[in-house]
C-alpha cells in the first residue's frame, strides 16, 4: 500500500475528528492505477481463500487443501453478468481498510474476522502502539456511490452502542482470538484493549466530499481526546473503478 498511495491529514472541527484522504502516488485516477488494482485484487484473493485464523498447529499449511480459485468459490462475489456484487465490494473495501492500517499506520497486528461475517459494530481490529502502550482501533468500513454522510452516521451510531456496552460479547470474543493467535504482539492485554480504544470510520465513495458535512455528532458519540476518533476517505470514479477491479478478479477464475 505504502508503494502506491499516500495520506492527506487534517482535522475536522465539527466533530472534532481527523480526517485522512487516501491519495495514490502515481497522481493517476485509482481505476487506471494498474500496480495498485493488481496488488488490491491479489490481496483480495489472497484473504478470500484463506480461511483458517492461525497456523494450523499439527499439520503443515501446505497439507490442507486449499479452495479451487473457480467460479464456484467466488459466486457471491460476481453476478450473472461477471460484474461484482456488493459482497465483492464490502470484501474489497475491507481488505483495503486492513492493508491502509497495516502499512500507512503501522498496525501491530490486525484482524477480519471471516468472510460475509455480520458483526455490527465492526470490520476490522487494528492494534497499535500509543506512548508505549497497545491500544485497540476499532475500523468500520463503508463503500458508498452516493451516500456518504448516511454511511458515516450508521457507523457513528453504531460506535456509540460499542461504546455504551451493547455489542461487548462480541467484541471479547474476537479480542480472545487475536490473543491466541501466535502472531500477536508480545505484552498483549485485553483489558487494557478495552479502555481508550480508537474509533474510525473507513470509506470509499464515489460523490465529492467537499461541501458536506460528515459526521458532526462524532465528539458526541465518542467523547476523549482528538485521536480516538478518524475517519480515511478514498474518492473513486465509481462504476469504472469496481469493474477495473473485479476484472482482475474474475479473469483468473476458472
Amino acid at each position: 500500500m505504502d508503494q502506491y498511495c499516500c495520506l492527506e491529514d487534517r482535522h475536522v472541527p465539527s466533530g472534532n475528528f481527523r480526517e485522512f484522504r487516501l491519495l495514490s502516488l502515481s497522481g493517476l485516477p485509482y481505476h487506471e492505477d494498474e500496480p495498485l488494482l493488481n496488488a488490491l485484487a491479489l490481496r483480495i484473493m489472497e484473504r478470500y481463500e484463506s480461511q483458517p485464523f492461525d497456523e494450523p498447529m499439527e499439520l503443515p499449511a501446505e497439507l490442507i487443501a486449499a479452495p479451487n480459485r473457480t467460479k464456484h468459490f467466488y459466486r457471491r462475489l460476481f453476478d450473472q453478468q461477471k460484474n461484482p456484487t456488493q459482497d465483492f465490494r464490502t470484501e474489497a473495501s475491507e481488505t483495503l481498510a486492513e492493508w491502509v492500517e497495516e502499512r500507512l499506520f503501522g498496525a501491530r497486528f490486525t484482524h477480519r474476522g471471516t468472510p460475509h461475517n455480520n458483526d455490527p459494530a465492526f470490520d476490522v481490529l487494528s492494534i497499535f502502539d500509543e506512548q508505549d502502550k497497545l491500544r485497540l482501533r476499532v475500523v468500520q468500513v463503508k463503500a458508498t456511490q452516493d451516500q456518504l454522510q448516511q454511511n458515516c452516521n450508521t457507523a457513528l451510531t453504531k460506535f456509540m452502542r460499542l461504546e455504551m456496552g451493547y455489542y461487548d460479547p462480541i467484541l471479547n470474543s474476537h479480542l480472545h482470538m487475536i490473543a491466541n493467535h501466535r502472531s500477536s504482539p508480545p505484552g498483549l492485554k485485553l483489558r487494557e484493549l478495552l479502555f481508550g480504544r480508537h474509533y474510525r470510520v473507513a470509506v470509499i465513495h464515489g460523490e465529492e466530499r467537499d461541501g458536506i458535512e460528515i459526521m458532526t455528532t462524532f465528539e458526541d458519540k465518542i467523547r476523549g481526546v482528538l485521536d480516538r476518533r478518524s475517519g480515511i476517505l478514498m474518492q473513486v470514479s465509481w462504476m469504472d473503478f469496481w469493474h477495473n477491479l473485479g476484472q482482475r478478479v474474475y479473469d483468473q477464475l476458472s
